[in-house]
């Protein structure tokens, strides 16, 4: 299987071709950091110092502080306009966010490099791109997406002709072949990879990728050419003093000889890696060569000793956790104290520049609200006259409504008495004197209930209407109803019949409520016709309500013109008489809406031609 530090490997490579090392003599970070936060220095110097801080922490493998400090950069490159540095910028930040975990700001940051070179073409900073895009994606195990990129690179390389570009490229898909289980194609890579390192002297490149390939074949079994290659590999880290290689090749020579038996020699290696990665400090490689230990002496029946091997593992997992955890902490820390002094430094450069600011903003404030002040004012006063206005207009509907009331209703409540007294039983007239007497009270009565109508819808309207519930007997009321019709009922011959207990207590607007009940017991007969019938009746329901109801033979209602009333509140049409008797329109109307006053709803069931019953329910006393 692959080392897992091939890609950190991979990563100290690139950047060691990238810029030259720097010593801890030549910077000094405090200093730098110090410099860099000075007032009075321009965009372009402020980016300058924070890159010189980036290098330094990266020479001090602090990728984390590396990455804050050239994110600065960035920032101060754009101030500055310095677009031809700022594609380098980015990649160094990207460079070191990929050491520090902070994979999608790499991702970010790399896209965006390419973009920028897409208006300044630099082939082989867009190929280190290109790399460190399949990096990251090897990072996050995204192994089709890791290997487009190295192939692209890959392809760049090849064109400028880069062997060291080439030998990465092949090193690094033959990992992700080796990631997918196929191994051959990655022995491929690996062995291309390997000829240009021969080529080239280039002994750490070569070292880590015979070490790679002598796991690979042992994948396959190929045991003795593993050994080859883990032997020349384990040599060649021995002269070059690559400590971390010669632990992990130890490691997987204890498997070759694990596979032929010999678990001594397997146990003299595996301890004598663990030993040299304990020694130099590496414990990522020592947890690694535990548990391989572990697997190993599982694998062939050595259970004791694999279960001793896997607790130390463990036990060492949790010290390197620890560590990570305190090294973050110190991280944080750091980047806490760094951050204070670049708050404090720019507040106190920010000092005098906000003190204006807010100065400038107390004047603008005045401004503003003397202003909104005085368009209160002009607004407040606009209202107050249009207040008094409509109060005035209000005042004047109500006394129109008042003489109308008082005066006009009284002359025509005046002549249908006087017609009700002439054509009384006393009174005998000839047949065409009494029926133009007859016809004339009819009109007169229809004036009357459409004044009425008009009176209590316009009430409505404009909310003169104040409900005042007492408790009354409904059944009297509805009999001096009934007494009040039965002259226009007697001259269309329409029986009236009332179904109800002889007292029937409850509870609402006394007024309202016997107009609701006139105007449907008027609507019932106006629309019956000779011979019919009309039942009024009082009902209890079952949660204990009094159900009040006006039922007709008449002609009836479609469902649509039901719906309209309830509905909208609108009358459709005004409807004319079985006798030719002539309306407003508005009797169902005022109904709805007294009954909604008095907490109650109009119900109408009806079918054209088969008459209408009309019902409400109110409370009981």
């Amino acid at each position: 299987m692959m080392n897992y530090s091939t890609p950190f490997f991979l990563l100290i490579l690139l950047f060691t071709l990238l810029c030259p090392p720097l010593t801890a003599s030549e910077i000094n970070v405090d200093s730098l950091r110090e410099k860099a936060m000075m007032r009075g220095l321009t965009a372009k110097k402020r980016m300058e110092m924070y890159e010189k801080l980036g290098k330094a922490y990266e020479n001090n493998y602090k990728a984390g502080d590396a990455a804050d400090a050239y994110f600065q950069a960035i920032q101060y490159c754009r101030e500055a306009d310095l677009k031809s540095q700022l594609p380098q910028l980015l990649y160094n930040y990207a460079l070191m966010a990929s050491y520090a975990g902070r994979h999608d700001n790499a991702l970010a940051a790399l896209e965006e490099v390419l973009d920028l070179l897409k208006q300044h073409p630099d082939k082989q900073l867009e190929a280190r791109a290109y790399m460190q895009l399949g990096l990251v994606h090897f990072f996050q195990e995204n192994w089709n997406e890791a290997l487009t990129f190295y192939e692209r690179a890959l392809s760049m390389a090849t064109a400028m002709d880069n062997k060291t570009g080439i030998s990465i490229a092949y090193n690094n898909i033959a990992n992700i072949f080796q990631k997918k289980d196929n191994l051959k194609e990655a022995n491929q890579y690996y062995q291309k990879a390997l000829r240009i390192q021969r080529e080239t002297a280039d002994s750490a490149s070569m070292c880590n990728c015979l070490m790679n390939i002598g796991s690979n074949l042992l994948q396959q079994n190929r045991l003795d050419e593993a050994f080859l290659s883990l032997t020349e590999a384990m040599d060649i880290a021995n002269k070059i003093g690559d400590v971390e290689t010669q632990a992990l090749t130890c490691s997987l020579l204890a498997l070759y000889y694990a596979k032929h038996s010999n678990y001594d020699k397997a146990h003299e290696l595996l301890t004598h890696g663990e030993m040299i990665a304990r020694a130099g400090g590496y414990n990522k490689v020592r947890y690694d060569i535990l548990k391989k230990a572990s697997a190993i002496y599982a694998k062939f029946g050595l259970h004791d000793l694999a279960h001793a091997y896997l607790m130390r593992a463990n036990v060492l997992a949790d010290s390197i956790a620890e560590e990570q955890l305190r090294e973050k902490v110190q991280e944080f820390e750091v980047r806490f104290k760094s951050k204070e002094k670049e708050t404090e430094i720019a507040l106190k450069n920010q000092e005098l520049e906000l003190a204006q600011r807010l100065h400038l903003a107390l004047i603008v404030i005045t401004i503003l609200m003397v202003g909104i002040i005085a368009i209160l004012i002009v607004l407040s006063r606009k209202r107050y006259l249009k207040n008094q206005k409509l109060k005035a207009m209000n005042d004047t509907k109500s006394r129109l409504l008042s003489i109308i009331s008082h005066d006009i209703k009284g002359l025509v409540i005046a002549q249908r008495m006087a017609l009700d007294a002439i054509l009384s039983p006393k009174n005998e007239y000839a047949p065409p004197t009494t029926k133009m007497l007859s016809s004339l009270r009819d009109s007169v009565e229809s004036e009357l209930t459409m004044l009425q109508n008009l009176l209590d819808w316009a009430n409505i309207q404009i909310g003169n209407l104040v409900v005042v519930p007492v408790v009354f007997n409904l059944t009297e009321n509805i009999r001096k109803i009934i007494s009040l019709h039965m002259l226009p009922a007697e001259y269309k011959n329409v029986t009236l019949l009332l179904e109800a207990p002889e007292q029937c207590l409850v509870r609402a607007d006394q007024h309202m409520i016997n107009t609701v009940i006139r105007n449907l017991l008027s609507n019932a007969i106006k629309f019956s016709k000779s011979g019919d019938t009309i039942c009024i009746g009082i009902k209890q329901e079952i949660d204990g309500k009094m159900r009040v109801s006006v039922a007709d033979q008449g002609i009836g209602m479609s469902k649509q013109q039901i719906e309209h009333i309830l509905e909208t509140g609108k009358s459709s049409n005004i409807t004319t008489g079985t006798n030719g008797e002539k309306g407003s329109g508005l009797g169902l109307i005022i109904c709805k809406g007294l009954l909604e006053r008095n907490k109650s709803k109009l119900h109408i069931d009806s079918r054209e031609g088969r008459g209408c019953i009309f019902s409400f329910v109110l409370t009981p006393a």
